[in-house]
């Protein structure tokens, strides 16, 4: 939870386009993370997966903006 406060936090670097990628990022992880506060142990190693892929594939968000702004840079 504080990860995604401090992302929302800082969302404006995260626009692309008419989307932004945290507001995207949020809307998918929320329910997951209500249905893991929520389940029993074996349905909670599920949805433990799906937060993790989620946070993985928001990584790869944060790298490429992160080399755009280095390009820029120089």
């Amino acid at each position: 939870q504080e990860f995604i406060l401090l992302l929302m936090e800082n969302k404006a670097y995260f626009k692309n386009g008419t989307l932004n990628d945290a507001d995207d990022f949020c809307e998918k992880i929320n329910p997951l993370l209500d249905k893991f506060a929520q389940s029993q142990d074996k349905e909670a190693r599920e949805f433990g997966i799906q937060i993790l892929l989620l946070i993985s594939e928001l990584t790869s968000v944060i790298k490429k903006l992160l080399d755009t702004k280095r390009e820029e840079l120089h």
